[in-house]
């Protein structure tokens, strides 16, 4: 049987108090017993499980959370892109947002193998980087990605990829 979901919207303030302990003496037990780990393992009856004990092959995760664990990599990609590029918060922010996808696609590592790129970007010879892009082994793998990455990369404008961000 599915759940429905739990909604706190309409329970009383007792009823609040009530839901916060018992997560809490939960939390504090189930955190005890499942221990943590950080990476997917099979749990003692062969399910795929992570973090303490979440079932992933019968549960997955939300879309929340799902969204949640992008923007968590999103920013650690925008700090290792200023950490690693010179003058990377200096670019245009459509040409940061390229950059920082390509982190998230391929690790840091694979970003700074990109050497003529980089030196393109910094060198401010977007035209450069975009062909960089485009005759990359990368690109072959990647295809569409590559393509809108390196009209945006190129033009400076989010628009060139058609995306539209506020």
């Amino acid at each position: 049987m599915e759940s429905k979901g739990w909604d706190e919207a309409g329970m009383t303030d007792a009823d609040q108090v009530r839901l916060a302990t018992v997560i809490l003496g939960a939390s504090v037990l189930t955190q005890d017993f499942e221990g943590l780990r950080l990476k997917p393992y099979k749990d003692t009856v062969g399910k795929t499980s992570i973090g303490f004990g979440r079932n992933l092959d019968d549960r997955g995760i939300t879309l929340g959370e799902a969204l949640q664990l992008l923007h968590n990599d999103l920013i650690r990609c925008y700090g290792e892109c200023d950490a690693s590029i010179p003058g990377f918060k200096d670019l245009a922010r459509a040409r940061q947002v390229v950059l920082v996808d390509m982190c998230y696609n391929m690790g840091i590592r694979g970003l700074m193998n990109f050497k003529m790129m980089i030196a393109d970007v910094v060198a401010g010879d977007y035209e450069a980087a975009a062909g960089e892009m485009l005759s990359s082994k990368w690109a072959g793998q990647v295809r569409r990605r590559a393509v809108k990455l390196a009209r945006i990369m190129k033009s400076g404008d989010l628009s060139a990829g058609d995306l539209v961000v506020a």
